[in-house]
């Protein structure tokens, strides 16, 4: 079936076939993203889960050492674990994780020739915690 719009036919789709692909590149996307994150796990574990070499929990909060985070998508996929195994980041400071998401060479950049000379690390704070979500809210 085709629907005519400015004079183009354009193809229609039945809305379970469109259904069915969406969950299919998100299920996709879903395994991809594990496995990636199953690649880079340590063996720190934080509220029953592994954090990867590039995140530190300290007393004071969870940090990235943008030294040791190779690209965006490593982060992200490091987000998408978090959440999609039910936690949150207690206190997340939204500016870094947007800038890391968004503007990761720029930020590493000045990361490591700015704040690296000043305090001597290259460790930055992404939240004061992980915290697993309410049961009941999910």
């Amino acid at each position: 079936m085709n629907q005519e719009i400015n004079n183009q036919k354009m193809p229609t789709f039945p809305e379970e076939q469109i259904v069915g692909s969406v969950d299919m590149v998100s299920n996709i996307t879903i395994k991809a993203t594990n496995n990636q994150v199953e690649n880079i796990l340590s063996e720190e574990v934080l509220n029953d889960l592994r954090l990867p070499s590039f995140v530190v929990q300290k007393e004071n909060g969870i940090f990235v050492d943008i030294e040791n985070l190779a690209n965006r998508d490593l982060f992200l996929s490091f987000l998408n674990y978090i959440f999609e195994n039910g936690h949150y980041f207690a206190d997340a400071n939204y500016t870094i994780i947007s800038n890391l998401l968004y503007s990761f060479e720029k930020t590493k950049k000045f990361v490591l020739e700015n704040i690296k000379n000043t305090s001597g690390s290259t460790e930055i704070k992404i939240a004061s915690s992980v915290e697993k979500f309410d049961e009941k809210r999910i």
